[in-house]
C-alpha cells in the first residue's frame, strides 16, 4: 500500500509540475 501511495504522490508532482490545476483534478479523482 504504502508504494502506491507513494506511486501516486510521484505521479501527482509530476503532473502538478506540467498543469497546476492537474494536482486539483487529481484530488477530486481520489
Amino acid at each position: 500500500p504504502d508504494q502506491r501511495e507513494q506511486l501516486h504522490w510521484k505521479h501527482t508532482r509530476y503532473l502538478s509540475q506540467l498543469d497546476p490545476d492537474s494536482i486539483l483534478v487529481s484530488m477530486h479523482l481520489s
